[in-house]
């Protein structure tokens, strides 16, 4: 079944700060969210009628169903997430959060409500982009002589594929087979790779 993101549905905040969502023809509109949180970012899964959202310091997920029940993935206290970007097979939700040691990428399982997530990396600033085997990352994270570029494991080592260049968002096709980032040629200079 093609998602709801995908046959158009589009998802947004109401002036009220809770999740609605509508098809583009502005017809079958849904208020999914009716509690004291005031909500942002919702975000599509790839897969099925699921959404993502942010609350305060939290993370939730919730089918396209009106008054539908959030699932808690991270609770956070003062470490405050932004920025969430589902797995391909939408089974992971990965965020950013604010901690001590600076931007914290986590991954919570949607199969678990617990709040918890776990941390696969730090590093100011973080990009990734999941690979479609739903378990590694590729990613850019730091600046200067702490940045790194390579393949992230569900166990959270680091595989460096090559020195980082200045441009840090790295990309991978929609089907996998190419690979996009900026490489360090040792002179100064990047080369998109």
């Amino acid at each position: 079944t093609p998602s709801l993101a995908e046959a158009g549905r589009i998802a947004y905040i109401g002036e009220n700060g809770q999740i609605f969502t509508v098809q583009p023809d502005g017809q079958n509109g849904r208020q999914l969210t009716d509690d004291e949180f005031p909500y942002q970012f919702p975000a599509w899964a790839p897969q099925g009628n699921q959404l993502a959202a942010l609350s305060a310091s939290r993370v939730i997920q919730l089918t396209d169903e009106v008054n539908a029940t959030p699932n808690l993935l991270y609770e956070g206290g003062i470490d405050n997430p932004f920025y969430l970007y589902w797995s391909p097979d939408s089974s992971q939700i990965s965020f950013l959060a604010n901690s001590q040691r600076g931007i914290a990428l986590h991954v919570a399982s949607t199969s678990d409500n617990s709040g918890d997530a776990e941390i696969r990396g730090y590093g100011t600033p973080f990009y990734w982009n999941w690979l479609d085997d739903n378990a590694q990352m590729l990613v850019h994270s730091g600046a200067g002589e702490s940045a790194q570029l390579g393949l992230l494991q569900a166990d959270g080592t680091l595989e460096d594929i090559a020195l980082p260049g200045a441009f840090q968002a790295p990309g991978i096709s929609a089907n996998g087979r190419y690979w996009a980032y900026a490489e360090n040629m040792g002179d100064g200079n990047s080369s998109l790779v």
